[in-house]
């Protein structure tokens, strides 16, 4: 080797700290193998890498527990500048040569050549060879007839039948011959690139044949680099852009642009490469580090909720030239191919892609302040990518475990929202690009607000409400109102949110009064009330000037009532602020005055007194003459109260204050006008309720004698009319 082990250490040391990644290394030629040409065309399969060399060689490296080993040297006797193009896929290598290609195939740890693929005309120096790629048992190697590299046109198609590779089609385009032909196969699917058409054309095979179904036309360039997957293909150009399409049914649809934001990203596009919807790869082989120019640059994107966005990017030293200028990626690895700048000699860069396969997770746990688990605790995930600014939003709760573990996008920025009951809280991040475990919450306990409810001489006042409206503030705030009661020794307590804010709001009948709290996160005891209570007082008495007692005094609003005591004397305590309106009630008195008003009471009020008075039915009874008939019974219905007229016929009843009856007269041989005298709700007194009386019997009286004056007896004498 012209480059001596000291010389490749220090190189590696220097890269280790030098680019920005974590597994990576470069591949090293086997001792006694002639470096000048090693590296020229490289390919990466699985833990597998295949490197081509001109002199007639290509090399077999695996990955094991981390490290590439080499582990097949893979030579054809027959064979000139075998290894100028190379491609590995799963079991299979296909090699490139001059006017042919050699098939190896791997069983176990050995590789074997099982085939050599000729062009139909071997004679002819036709490109046969000079780009390949293989799938699986499908083999595609590019041709065509003229001067080196042009009239590149053909693609010719191999496929292993019954352990044979035969030729099964041969497509002929009108020229491919820029980059000595781009083309890339995976399974069903073929994509062939021409830069000098400006077009790609994309193939699948449709049972046994392979079937153009689209081809696409953009601008210069167009086609340079091609790379393809059973979902998605990349055509790179080398004016700075490349262009990821997907599979749409039968269509290929372009997804996004990918380029560069650096003015040093010359030729960005110049090489791609791209592993299902997963990966893309771009080189850029004239890509200046700043110092020095045409050292290169590998640009990863990874697509992260169907956006494409770049995961890593990696530049190396001004000892190196050309880093990008071929690429390839799989499943676990990519790899690029440079060269050392002074010595001009290949190295070979390969780099892990297990750090970016890993999905994206914020995850954590919910506890209580005493350590308990919480489960069902609702999560919600608010933000975007930050290439495309996608708004997504995602709603998990906790497990039985108290955990949580959400995947977002690549680059993901947003809020963590985290809802318990009353809890609220946030948590911020930005621009996430690797998991984020122990996002873990606690939720700290609730405070509690609690206090005593009094009169201003210290008597504990029961039920009054207490309305709590306010919201948590920790993160953001959620309305929520509670209403209690203080109990029979004043006393209320409530639980709020913690980081509650809001006002309590303290009601007695027309009493209000409100106190505001900010942030509460601790206990607030004795947070005692006093409210002040006013006195209504007064008098009630008939019109005589005696005393009432046993009256209701009645305060509307459900402010209750007071009763005389044996003076008349009534006193009625009522909060601050109170309005309505009292009524004196009860043993049938009428009250002046019938009602009194009060509004918004800030005082006491004495001598708040009524005047009672019974209302009166009176009358007289008399014959058709006018005269006065006495003795005759008035009788009340339904109180059975009854009165006898005197010798005026006059009579007089006291009765109840809205009082529903009857009046009816009676005396013996009889009859009186009206019946009866009915009233409803009567409110006031009523004079000249007269009766009419009829005597119901005519008394005839004489003696009879004879013709001498003697009195006769046992006379039959007949009343009636007409008597013959």
């Amino acid at each position: 080797m012209k480059t001596n082990n000291t010389i490749m250490i220090l190189i590696f040391i220097w890269l280790f700290f030098y680019i920005n990644f974590s597994i990576a290394g470069f591949i090293n030629l086997p001792p006694g193998e002639d470096e000048n040409s090693f590296g020229d065309v490289v390919d990466v399969s699985g833990d597998y890498i295949i490197i081509g060399s001109s002199k007639n060689t290509a090399y077999i490296f695996k990955c094991e527990n981390g490290s590439w080993y080499y582990q097949s040297k893979l030579i054809s006797k027959d064979s000139e500048h075998m290894g100028r193009s190379v491609s590995i896929s799963e079991n299979y290598a296909l090699i490139g040569a001059k006017n042919s290609a050699y098939i190896f195939a791997r069983n176990e740890e050995e590789w074997t050549q099982v085939a050599k693929l000729n062009p139909d005309n071997s004679n002819i120096d036709n490109h046969f060879g000079i780009t390949v790629s293989i799938s699986g048992k499908t083999a595609t190697i590019v041709a065509g007839q003229g001067k080196p590299f042009s009239e590149i046109n053909e693609v010719y198609i191999f496929e292993e039948i019954d352990r044979q590779w035969i030729k099964t089609q041969k497509i002929t385009l009108s020229d491919i011959s820029s980059n000595r032909g781009a083309i890339d196969v995976t399974g069903n699917y073929l994509i062939i690139g021409s830069s000098s058409e400006k077009t790609v054309y994309f193939y699948e095979k449709i049972e046994d044949n392979w079937v153009e179904k689209q081809r696409i036309t953009e601008g210069n360039n167009f086609g340079y680099s091609v790379s393809i997957s059973k979902t998605n293909a990349i055509v790179g150009t080398p004016n700075g852009y490349a262009i990821v399409y997907y599979r749409d049914g039968e269509k290929w649809k372009e997804q996004t642009r990918l380029g560069s934001n650096s003015e040093d990203a010359i030729n960005f596009g110049r090489s791609v490469a791209i592993f299902k919807n997963k990966f893309a790869l771009v080189g850029t082989p004239n890509e200046s580090n700043g110092l020095y120019t045409n050292t290169g640059a590998v640009y990863l994107f990874t697509n992260s909720c169907n956006t494409w966005v770049l995961a890593n990017k990696i530049k190396f030293s001004s000892m190196y030239i050309d880093f990008g200028y071929y690429v390839n990626i799989s499943k676990n690895y990519y790899i690029s191919n440079s060269r050392i700048r002074e010595t001009r000699l290949n190295a070979i860069y390969v780099q892990s892609l297990k750090s970016f396969q890993k999905p994206i997770i914020i995850s954590g746990t919910i506890t209580d302040y005493t350590g308990k688990l919480v489960p069902d605790m609702s999560i919600t995930f608010e933000g975007a990518n930050n290439l495309n600014r996608q708004f997504d939003s995602y709603n998990i709760f906790s497990d039985e475990m108290g955990q949580y573990s959400q995947q977002v996008c690549f680059d993901w920025s947003g809020i963590v929202k985290f809802e318990k009951d009353c809890y609220r809280t946030t948590e911020n991040f930005s621009n996430v690009k690797s998991e984020i475990p122990n996002v873990n919450i606690t939720i700290p306990k609730k405070p509690i607000i609690s206090g005593t409810i009094t009169d201003h001489t210290g008597k504990p006042i029961s039920d009054t409400s207490i309305i709590f409206e306010g919201g948590n503030n920790n993160g953001y705030g959620l309305w929520e109102s509670y209403n209690i009661f203080s109990d029979e020794m004043g006393h209320y307590s409530q639980q709020v949110c913690f980081g509650w804010s809001g006002k309590i709001i303290f009601k007695k009948q027309d009493y209000s009064s409100t106190e505001n709290f900010s942030n509460v996160k601790n206990n607030i005891s004795d947070f005692n009330k006093t409210i002040r209570l006013n006195i209504i007082s007064g008098y009630i008495k008939d019109i005589l000037g005696n005393p009432l007692p046993g009256i209701e005094v009645l305060f509307n609003n459900n402010s209750g009532s007071a009763f005389t005591n044996s003076q008349g004397y009534y006193i009625h305590e009522l909060f601050t602020n109170w309005s309505g309106s009292i009524i004196a009630k009860g043993r049938g008195y009428k009250f002046i005055p019938f009602i009194q008003h009060y509004s918004n009471i800030s005082k006491d009020y004495y001598d708040q007194n009524f005047q009672g008075s019974k209302i009166n039915i009176s009358g007289f009874c008399l014959n058709s003459t006018n005269k006065p008939i006495s003795d005759v019974t008035l009788s009340l219905n339904p109180n059975d109260d009854t009165y006898i007229t005197d010798n005026s016929g006059f009579y007089s009843f006291d009765i109840d204050y809205l009082w529903n009856g009857k009046i009816y007269a009676t005396k013996k041989d009889y009859l009186f006008e009206p019946e009866i005298i009915e009233y409803n709700n009567l409110k006031n007194s009523c004079g000249n309720q007269n009766f009419i009386g009829t005597f119901s019997k005519i008394r005839i009286a004489g003696t009879i004698v004879d013709n001498n004056g003697n009195t006769l007896s046992d006379v039959t004498i007949q009343i009636g009319e007409n008597l013959d």
